[in-house]
């Protein structure tokens, strides 16, 4: 038991190693790179939360030419957006962070690329395995009736390692949207059967008569809607919780995030990001 005791406290001791004898700008591009690992990107809610997944979009060109069409684009828009102005790459960080990465040693989650089809970008799947399983188990007719054979929900998480992955071809790489494909990954990144399916009517062209007025006004009320944004400069005290559309009057997706927030602001309030962001991964 003392053993076993020394070699817990050892391991958590190489866990969080890291972050000591940084130099001032090693401790500036990593607060970085996990302030938008966890808050911007929503990670926190995969890690910490009832987020199943999360995916980001790793655009790998040099910083210069990303922050010449950032400056040109904020400067066409009127809405007020969050300060934000990194002095390090994301990317550039995401790479140097994920080569040291030990994932043999991550059991309860996923970190997988998995290439789309006509595009330059790297997409990276954040996968919480239990929540994952869960949700695909209990919409399982409707993810079955879409991909269109039976599967083991458990083993199919895993094979998003597999590029030829017929599953997650169908969901991720149609040639057009689909909305049967739309609700379901709507499903799988947390925003509910509620919320998911009155999204996916939106892609839905071939409807005419009643149902196709209904959808063409719902479309209308959603890109009129305002996106108020109270968070001023994006940090563990202030932060977003994952952006979807609420249709749902209940709003019971909503709130959940919400409180989640909360749990997870306590979680990281006076830690250092990196330390309990591995110590999350690894336990």
């Amino acid at each position: 038991m003392k053993f076993k005791a020394f070699w817990i406290l050892f391991s958590i001791l190489m866990i969080t190693s890291s972050c000591f004898h940084q130099t001032d700008g090693e401790k500036i591009r990593w607060n970085e790179f996990y302030v938008r690992l966890l808050f911007f990107e929503s990670v926190a809610f995969t890690l910490h939360g009832s987020k199943p997944m999360t995916v980001m979009m790793l655009d790998h060109r040099a910083k210069e030419e990303k922050d010449k069409e950032r400056r040109e684009r904020a400067q066409g828009e009127n809405e007020v957006s969050i300060e934000y102005d990194p002095k390090y790459d994301f990317e550039e960080s995401w790479r140097l962070w994920e080569k040291n990465l030990k994932k043999d040693k991550i059991n309860n989650y996923i970190i997988a690329h998995f290439p789309m089809k006509a595009s330059d970008l790297d997409f990276v799947y954040i996968i919480n395995i239990i929540e994952t399983a869960t949700i695909i188990k209990t919409h399982y007719s409707l993810f079955r009736d879409y991909i269109g054979f039976d599967f083991d929900p458990l083993e199919i998480i895993f094979e998003i390692y597999n590029e030829n992955s017929v599953f997650w071809n169908k969901l991720l790489n149609n040639e057009k949207t689909i909305p049967e494909s739309v609700c379901l990954l709507g499903i799988l990144f947390g925003y509910g059967i509620e919320n998911s399916y009155p999204y996916s009517l939106l892609f839905d062209d071939e409807r005419t008569g009643l149902s196709k007025k209904f959808t063409s006004a719902l479309l209308n009320q959603v890109i009129k809607e305002p996106h108020p944004t109270t968070v001023k400069k994006l940090s563990a005290k202030d932060f977003f919780i994952p952006g979807f559309k609420t249709f749902s009057l209940l709003k019971t997706k909503r709130m959940r995030y919400e409180q989640e927030k909360i749990e997870i602001m306590n979680i990281y309030r006076r830690k250092d990001l990196e330390a309990e962001t591995l110590r999350k991964l690894y336990d």
